[in-house]
C-alpha cells in the first residue's frame, strides 16, 4: 500500500506544481507543443489508464496479497490502482480533511512499520464517513467501479453498472456550464433518481474525473464534438475525434491511396471504438472507403471477455462488410475461445485474376472454436482449432493443430497441422476452395498487394497467405495454382532458427508435395521443392529468384484504432 500512497502523493504535488497549466504532463515538447498532439495530457490520466487498462480483467488480484503472491503484471497495481483511489478518497472527504488525516499518519507512524488496518484506524479517527468500500473494496476485492447517468421525464436517474459500491458525485449545470450544484450520493446499491436543481441545462457524473470509472463515456447527459489531430487525452462526456493523414495504402487495382483516418476510441475508458478511413483511388479516379467498429463487453457468466465488431468496404474491388462475435472463456492454463461471423463480398470484374476467384456475390457465415494451453516441459504450448464455413453451394470445414516445443533455452520448433474438407462441394467458387500453396483472403481479412494476378506481388505466386495447408512453394498445374473441394492436409514446421520444412497434400493429388527452404522476416525462400520435374534443388540464383515468396505479419491496409 505504501507504494501506492508514494503514487498518490506523486499526483498531488505534479497537480499543486501545474495547476497553472491545467496539470499538463509535457513528454516530448515539439510533439505536444508544436504539433499539438496530445496537448492536453494529464500526469493523473496516467495513472488512471494504468490501472483501467487492467481493472475489468479477469486476471486481476486484490492488493492484500504478498508480494510473491502476484501474477504478471498486477503487481502493479499496488501502485496506480492505490493511487488512484487515494485521489478519489481525497476529493470525497476534501483537501483540507486529508491533509489533517496523512499529518496524524505521518506523526504517528514515521519510522516504523504500518499495516493497511493501522491507516484505516488513522483514517476513522477523524471522519464518521463509511470507508469500507475503499478499506474493504478497493484494497480486498477485484470490484470495479461503473456509474451512468441518463435524463427521463425531468429527473435524472444514476445506475451503478460495476461491482464497486462507492459514493459517486453529481454535478447540475445550467447555461453557459454554469455549476448549479455539486450532489454526493451516498449509499444506494443499484439505482437512484434525483431530482435536478432548478434551471438545468444537463448533468454529469464527476466530470473532474476524480473517480476511477472504467467506462466514462456514460457519465454525462450531454455531448458535444471535439476534433484532435492525431491524438489527445479524451474527455470521454464528449466525442472526441481523433483525425490524421493516412498514407500507407496501397494494392494493385487501387493503386496508391492516400486519404485519412478518423477514430474515436481505442483507449482506456471507453468500451468501443470506431474509426471511419476515406481514400482516394488514383488509378480509377474513385473514392473509396474502410469503416471499422467493435463493442467490448464486460465479463460474465459465460465469457470472460467477448465482442462485436462491424466492418465494412469499398476497396481492393469489393463491396462488402462483415458482422463478427468473439468471446473467450476458461482459465489462464487452459483459455477457449469461440467465434461467429457473417461476411458479404460483392467482387467487381476487371479487379481479380479470375484463375483463382469467381467473380460475383457471395455471403458466407463461419464458427469457429479453438483451445489454447500454456503447459510445463518439452511442450511449452498447445493449439487446438475447429471451424466450419457455409455459403450457397458449399459447406467446407477445417481441423488445425499447433504445438510450441522448446528442447532448450535457445532450441525449439512450431508444428502447425492442418486438414480441411468439403461437406457440400455442389457449388464452391473458386477463390473459397482449397488451394495447397496458402489462401487467397476470400473474405478480405488481411493485406493482400495484387488480387489481379497482373504483377509480381500476386497472392499465392508471389505473396503467401497462411491458410489452408499452407506449402510455402507453389504447385502449379496448367499454370494455375493447384486447389481441391475434396480433403487436404499441411504440414508446416518451424525451427527456432531460420529455416522451414512443409508437406501437403489430399484426395485429389497423387503425390505428397514437400518443401524447404529460409526465412528471413517477410521473405520466403525456398531451396528444395518435391514436385518440381527439373532441379528439384535450388542449382543458382535465377532458381531461387523466380520461388521467393513474401508473407506480412503487420496488416497495414486493414489497420484500425
Amino acid at each position: 500500500m505504501d507504494e501506492g500512497l508514494n503514487e498518490y502523493t506523486c499526483i498531488r504535488y505534479w497537480q499543486d506544481k501545474y495547476k497553472d497549466q491545467n496539470e499538463r504532463f509535457v513528454i516530448i515538447p515539439f510533439i505536444q507543443e508544436k504539433l499539438g498532439i496530445a496537448k492536453n495530457l494529464k500526469f493523473s490520466w496516467y495513472e488512471y489508464i494504468s490501472y483501467s487498462t487492467s481493472a475489468k480483467s479477469p486476471k486481476a488480484q486484490p492488493l492484500n496479497l504478498k508480494a510473491d503472491e502476484y501474477k504478471g503484471g498486477n503487481y502493479g497495481l499496488n501502485y496506480n490502482k492505490t493511487a488512484v483511489f487515494t485521489r478519489f478518497l481525497q476529493h470525497y472527504l476534501g483537501e483540507e480533511k486529508m491533509d489533517e488525516i496523512m499529518q496524524d499518519y505521518y506523526e504517528t507512524w514515521k519510522f516504523k512499520h504500518p499495516y493497511p488496518e493501522d491507516v484505516q484506524t488513522v483514517f476513522e479517527k477523524h471522519t464518521n464517513k463509511d470507508l469500507s468500500w475503499y478499506f474493504d473494496g478497493v484494497l480486498k476485492t477485484t470490484d470495479y467501479v461503473d456509474f451512468s447517468i441518463q435524463k427521463k421525464d425531468g429527473r435524472y436517474i444514476i445506475s451503478n453498472e460495476g461491482e464497486l459500491k462507492v459514493p459517486v458525485e453529481v454535478v447540475f449545470f445550467g447555461d453557459n456550464h454554469k455549476i448549479l450544484e455539486r450532489r454526493w450520493l451516498e449509499g444506494f446499491e443499484w439505482r437512484t433518481t434525483v431530482d435536478p436543481p432548478a434551471n438545468v441545462w444537463y448533468a454529469m457524473i464527476d466530470p473532474d474525473e476524480h473517480m476511477p470509472d472504467v467506462n466514462r463515456t456514460n457519465n454525462s447527459t450531454r455531448k458535444e464534438t471535439h476534433f484532435h489531430f492525431v491524438w489527445d487525452q479524451p474527455t470521454y462526456y464528449d466525442h472526441d475525434i481523433n483525425y490524421l493523414p493516412w498514407l500507407f495504402s496501397y494494392n494493385f487495382y487501387n493503386g496508391w491511396t492516400p486519404g485519412a483516418v478518423m477514430y474515436k476510441g481505442g483507449a482506456p475508458g471507453y468500451t468501443s471504438t470506431t474509426s471511419i478511413q476515406p481514400m482516394w483511388d488514383f488509378n480509377n479516379n474513385l473514392p473509396v472507403i474502410k469503416l471499422y467498429r467493435i463493442n467490448n463487453f464486460n465479463s460474465n457468466n459465460v465469457f470472460r471477455t467477448s465482442s462485436l465488431s462491424f466492418s465494412g468496404m469499398q476497396y481492393q474491388g469489393n463491396t462488402g462488410g462483415a458482422i463478427k462475435f468473439d468471446g473467450s472463456y476458461g482459465e489462464d492454463e487452459s483459455m477457449k475461445s469461440i467465434s461467429a461471423d457473417i461476411n458479404y463480398t460483392k467482387l467487381a470484374s476487371g479487379a481479380f485474376d479470375t484463375l483463382i476467384y469467381s467473380i460475383g456475390q457471395y455471403t458466407t457465415a463461419s464458427i469457429n472454436y479453438s483451445l489454447i494451453r500454456q503447459l510445463e516441459g518439452t511442450l511449452k504450448r498447445s493449439s487446438f482449432n475447429m471451424g466450419i464455413q457455409l455459403g450457397n453451394g458449399f459447406t467446407s470445414a477445417w481441423v488445425e493443430a499447433d504445438l510450441k516445443i522448446k528442447f532448450s533455452t535457445k532450441l525449439g520448433t512450431d508444428i502447425r497441422i492442418w486438414t480441411g474438407t468439403f461437406l457440400n462441394s455442389d457449388n464452391v467458387p473458386t477463390h473459397f476452395r482449397s488451394f495447397i500453396s496458402g489462401g487467397v483472403d476470400p473474405n478480405f481479412s488481411t493485406n493482400i498487394l495484387d488480387r489481379t494476378g497482373r504483377s509480381n506481388m500476386s497472392v499465392i505466386n508471389n505473396q503467401f497467405v497462411k491458410s489452408g495447408p499452407a506449402l510455402r512453394g507453389v504447385v502449379r498445374q496448367d499454370g494455375i495454382p493447384i486447389s481441391s473441394t475434396e480433403m487436404t492436409w499441411g504440414v508446416n514446421i518451424d525451427p527456432s532458427f531460420p529455416l522451414f520444412i512443409d508437406m501437403a497434400g489430399g484426395a485429389d493429388f497423387d503425390q505428397t508435395y514437400t518443401a524447404a527452404g529460409l526465412k528471413f522476416g517477410p521473405l520466403i525462400i525456398p531451396f528444395y521443392q518435391s514436385w518440381e520435374i527439373e532441379n528439384k534443388t535450388a542449382k543458382n540464383w535465377q532458381w531461387i529468384k523466380e520461388r521467393i515468396r513474401l508473407t506480412f505479419s503487420i496488416d497495414l491496409v486493414n489497420l484500425t484504432f
